[in-house]
């Protein structure tokens, strides 16, 4: 598994980027990633990281002064692994390696540099970084070996460039192999070393590529279990008010049961108390027909 390093991004006053200086890329880069080392053993022996205090951040402190007119880096790579950047690769060319004296010329992209005179070498590059360190005593460690793979790797993936030495990946040596012999390994390490870190960075770029698939089918799922909680709060929701309905019918049911029986019993009533009333007046008929005849027997007899 890969580490991903801090990437603390402090910028820089120093202007001397961009082709026309200060200028916007005008050309599309063809190489990854040149690598270079510091060569100060001064701040090589000074405390690893990019805080203050750490050699690299000396170094960024240094190159990043608005007084400072030589070249630039768009990264230093502490010996920890952590990083500086001070400006965007993607936008800004660096001027860190357009001095061509005897490239390598066997090497693919150094050709196509050579046979476009009229844009500056530094032109064709994406991002230059800066490694802490010196040839000799203080090479490159494995946590910068790490770093430079991982950047190397994010860049193939958002660029779609492959990582080939030679091709997309090279170094300041492959630029001037007179003065830079050294920048960023010594000849007799140098293609193992770039070798083992282009090997590392196709191996990052793979897991890269896992890890945002993974996300996106992390994203996918997670994206079917919010549908699927929508859906089931509707069709809660369609339950409950149906059930509020089924609840409402059967009380009105009940209701208009309830309204039959007591209609039924209204109308027994009535029917009794019709009854009642009819039996009185035939009672009070024959008591009063009974009590008539009674008078005229009494009245004969007078």
């Amino acid at each position: 598994m890969y580490k991903e390093p801090k990437i603390a991004k402090l910028g820089t006053q120093n202007t001397s980027y961009g082709y026309p200086q200060g200028q916007k890329r005008r050309i599309r880069p063809s190489v990854l990633m040149v690598v270079h080392i510091t060569g100060n053993p001064d701040t090589a022996a000074m405390p690893e990281g990019i805080t203050p205090g750490t050699g690299t951040y000396q170094e960024w402190k240094y190159v990043s002064s608005a007084n400072y007119k030589q070249n630039s880096a768009h990264m230093f790579v502490a010996r920890d692994g952590n990083v500086i950047e001070l400006f965007d690769a993607y936008d800004y060319a660096a001027w860190n390696n357009g001095d061509l004296k005897e490239p390598e010329t066997s090497w693919p992209a150094i050709k196509r540099i050579v046979s476009q005179p009229q844009n500056n070498p530094n032109e064709f590059c994406l991002r230059e970084v800066e490694c802490t360190g010196s040839t000799g005593n203080y090479e490159l460690t494995a946590e910068q070996m790490e770093t430079v793979a991982w950047i190397s790797a994010k860049d193939s993936i958002q660029t779609g460039f492959p990582i080939i030495r030679g091709d997309t990946v090279l170094t300041h040596a492959d630029f001037n192999s007179v003065d830079r012999a050294n920048c960023a390994f010594k000849a007799s390490t140098r293609e193992a070393r770039l070798a083992r870190l282009c090997g590392r960075a196709a191996e990052i770029r793979q897991q890269l590529l896992d890890d945002q698939s993974y996300a996106a089918h992390a994203k996918e799922l997670a994206a079917q279990a919010e549908a699927f909680n929508t859906k089931l709060a509707e069709l809660t929701q369609d339950y409950e008010q149906k059930l509020a309905l089924g609840v409402a019918a059967l009380t009105a049911e009940k209701i208009a049961h309830e309204s039959d029986v007591t209609r039924l019993e209204i109308e027994k009533l009535q029917a009794i108390k019709s009854t009642t009333t009819s039996i009185k007046d035939r009672v009070r008929a024959n008591v009063l027909s009974e009590a008539s005849e009674k008078a005229d027997v009494y009245l004969e007899g007078i």
